[in-house]
């Protein structure tokens, strides 16, 4: 998420567009370190927190301890959406939109 708002910072015009390289080391470290391809042509999004929060029963604290107790897993749906809006982002950024200077 944080790759998709700089990108769409720039993109729009609320960041400088210096913030792009930030994203585009951002997005090639995910793909690198997240994005898997199976022998098949399966392609994954790894190692996602398979859900958190706050509160409910049992309650959840919103720790560092708690949070990093959460199940990781492949293909979580709250993933690979914000990967696809970063995904999405980016592609806007590199072939079809001229970045807007920041006012």
């Amino acid at each position: 998420m944080f790759v998709y708002a700089l990108a769409k910072g720039v993109r729009l015009g609320y960041l400088p567009a210096s913030f792009l390289e930030t994203a585009k080391k951002g997005y090639e470290g995910i793909q690198k370190q997240f994005i898997e391809t199976e022998a098949n042509g399966q392609v994954n999004l790894k190692s996602t927190c398979r859900s958190a929060g706050v509160g409910n029963n049992p309650y959840r604290d919103g720790s560092y301890r708690y949070y990093v107790s959460e199940p990781v897993v492949t293909n979580d749906a709250h993933g690979i959406g914000s990967f696809l809006l970063m995904a999405n982002e980016m592609e806007k950024l590199g072939k079809t939109v001229t970045v807007k200077e920041s006012k």
